[in-house]
């Protein structure tokens, strides 16, 4: 909103809160009021060609903001965001690199990875198919079949919902690894291992935003949620509307793809 105003435009957001159904009617709204240009989150990667397909109508241009969206075809919307498989990668070399410090492997079998997967979202599987690559890289005697993935649908308390029975399930596991394509997945899983007894020694989370590690990292309570890769929500937004301003205003067409990077922050960096 900050560059919209310095700029002299209007910019109307709305959040659609996963709602598919609300995704469309917004969409719809916003290009009967007028709108010159759509920045756009989509809940679900079927939207895609719907969505794709009313700017085209509307002969409005579009930019996928955090997911890249496809039209019916396959063709691709302009992408702002970051590269999914990088910050994956990045979260699985740190897991990795504490596994190693704490020597997590002396445990043996009694230690499984849970990959805390939405495979309704594309760029969330991209996120958790790079920390299994990087961790499996630089791990690469760690057992296979120690690594669990377990599908959640990306809403309140639904990672800590699977992660209970799974928890039951491996009775002889002590020591836990947790990644997720956000900081709400790997947060509510360590809770459900935190209510069943285990503690912060015995679990290593890292996960990627950012938005809720500020009471984490800044809590006297010790937390097995180690670190988080943090994506600039505001520098993504601001590019989408610079990418969109170029493009109406000045004719400038909009890039295939704009990869923004993650900044890895711990208790020890964090401010």
């Amino acid at each position: 909103k900050g560059r919209a105003t310095e700029w002299g435009i209007e910019l109307e957001t709305q959040d659609v809160q996963l709602d598919a159904m609300l995704t469309l009617k917004t969409m719809d709204r916003m290009i009967a009021s007028g709108v010159q240009g759509i920045a756009i989150v989509i809940p679900n990667k079927k939207l895609g060609p719907l969505v794709m397909q009313k700017a085209k109508d509307a002969n409005i241009p579009l930019v996928a903001v955090d997911d890249e969206i496809l039209d019916e075809d396959g063709n691709s919307a302009p992408y702002i965001g970051t590269d999914g498989h990088l910050l994956g990668r990045q979260v699985g070399s740190e897991i990795a690199r504490i596994f190693q410090t704490e020597n997590f492997a002396k445990h043996k079998n009694k230690v499984k990875v849970i990959s805390i997967d939405d495979p309704n979202i594309a760029v969330a599987m991209l996120r958790s198919k790079g920390a299994e690559k990087a961790f499996t890289e630089q791990l690469p005697d760690f057992p296979k079949e120690n690594i669990l993935h377990i599908p959640y649908n990306n809403t309140k308390d639904s990672a800590k919902s699977i992660m209970i029975p799974t928890i039951a399930a491996n009775e002889h596991v002590t020591h836990w690894v947790i990644w997720s394509a956000n900081d709400s997945g790997v947060l509510e899983a360590i809770q459900a291992l935190e209510e069943a007894g285990f503690g912060s020694e015995q679990i290593i989370g890292v996960g990627i935003g950012g938005a809720r590690s500020h009471d984490v990292f800044n809590s006297p309570k010790k937390s097995g949620f180690r670190a988080t890769v943090w994506v600039d929500a505001t520098v993504t937004g601001t590019t989408a509307v610079n990418l969109l301003y170029d493009k109406i205003v000045n004719g400038k067409e909009i890039p295939a793809k704009s990869f923004l990077k993650g900044t890895l922050v711990s208790p020890k960096n964090f401010n």
